[in-house]
């Protein structure tokens, strides 16, 4: 919401903490899915640790490179846990930060012992990883990746070491039921995915662009309408630039709007039920300055969106209020959200004079043809109905109820 000092006002934006020892709080900028991959690091290596020091180290095997590797492993296993998470949103490092993971693992079991390596459960990183950050095709490539250097480590140190057993054969079979749950289970119960990457790098990106918006042009055109009040004072009443700078004005205050209400949009939506709220806030001041009464109809306040779906939903209502209140001539607007059968259904209906729907007007005009680019884009659709003098109802239906699923 707007501050008591104006609507241009933008409250402070608090600074998430950097990872590094001096910020005693930097593990509070850990999102979910860093959690669980260094939790299930730190145990997988933990675990191994273990079974070292429990067990003797088997025959074939020097005691100075199984210290070696041990050593080897702790210290990639610290710098992976102090890696910033905000290196998973570029894509290129992305990769190359899960193709370092399967190297690491494979020189792992390969040195190790194969399915009786004591890091087998290590061997599961980068498919946990892919299953919470990548999409479903990536996840199950990796996933075949591992599950073929497990077996191809499992056969070289069996033969090597004559230690191929039914046993063996057992132990690879188990691995494989835990591989596919460790890549499965995030998408069955919903965890947070790479979408979140997308979500949060999007957030930012309004951010700046609400930020650039306040200091760029929202500023510019507070200066223009303050130049043309001064130009104003000093022309007579009865010029005829007189009439020519109030129109002028006019405009920039019509600008200023528009810029005042985009950026209300992007401050305010975030996700989480923020969708009605922007609405809510777009109407009110809608009302305000410009008169125009509203009726929100919304029988589910608890609604929730994908991020994507909520932003370009935004856009096209915001684009269909700004339309109302230039070119409709409306009195009254009534909102309607509701959902109909799985989908999301919005109705936004004006009293006002209305235009012709049937030409290439109806096409091209008012930004039609952008409003329904953005509906198409979340796999839904948009109608208008109109006519000279019966004012305007466009509908926005989204399939499978704008929600953000995996």
């Amino acid at each position: 919401m707007a501050s008591s000092t104006g609507w241009l006002s933008i409250p402070k934006v608090e600074q998430p903490a950097r990872y590094g020892w001096r910020k005693l709080e930097w593990w509070r900028a850990w999102p979910r899915q860093k959690i669980i991959s260094d939790s299930f690091r730190l145990s997988a290596f933990s675990a191994a640790i273990f079974q070292i020091v429990a067990f003797p180290v088997s025959p074939g095997y020097n005691a100075s490179e199984v210290i070696g590797v041990v050593i080897s492993g702790g210290l990639y296993s610290i710098l992976k846990i102090m890696q910033p998470f905000k290196w998973h949103q570029i894509r290129a490092v992305n990769v190359l930060i899960l193709a370092v993971d399967i190297v690491v693992c494979v020189l792992l079991v390969h040195f190790t012992g194969g399915i009786h390596s004591p890091f087998i459960l290590y061997t599961l990183l980068p498919v946990l990883t892919a299953s919470l950050l990548k999409d479903y095709t990536v996840t199950v490539l990796v996933s075949v990746i591992t599950g073929v250097y497990v077996l191809t480590g499992n056969i070289y140190n069996s033969a090597t070491m004559n230690m191929f057993t039914l046993q063996a054969v057992n132990d690879f079979f188990v691995y494989v039921i835990a591989l596919g749950l460790v890549a499965a289970l995030p998408y069955t119960i919903n965890l947070p995915l790479g979408r979140q990457l997308q979500s949060g790098a999007a957030m930012t990106e309004r951010r700046r662009i609400s930020h650039e918006l306040h200091d760029s042009v929202c500023q510019t055109l507070c200066g223009l309408r303050w130049q043309v009040q001064r130009l104003s004072e000093r022309v007579p009443v009865d010029d005829h630039l007189s009439d020519e700078l109030q129109r002028m004005e006019q405009l920039v205050n019509a600008a200023e709007d528009d810029a005042r209400g985009l950026l209300e949009v992007l401050r305010n939506l975030g996700g989480n039920g923020s969708f009605l709220f922007a609405m809510r806030h777009h109407l009110e001041q809608l009302k305000h300055y410009s008169g125009i009464s509203y009726q929100l109809e919304c029988a589910d306040t608890d609604l929730k969106l994908a991020e994507s779906v909520e932003h370009e939903l935004s856009m096209i209502c915001i684009e269909v209020l700004t339309n109302v209140k230039k070119h409709a001539g409306a009195r009254n607007v009534l909102f309607r959200i509701r959902r109909v059968g799985g989908h999301i259904q919005i109705r936004i209906t004006d009293d006002g004079i209305g235009f012709d729907g049937s030409g290439e007007s109806a096409q091209a005009g008012h930004g039609l043809s952008i409003m329904r680019e953005r509906a198409e884009s979340i796999g839904g659709t948009l109608r208008v109905t109109t006519a000279i003098g019966k004012g305007t109802e466009i509908e926005v239906d989204i399939s499978g109820g704008g929600e953000d699923r995996v």
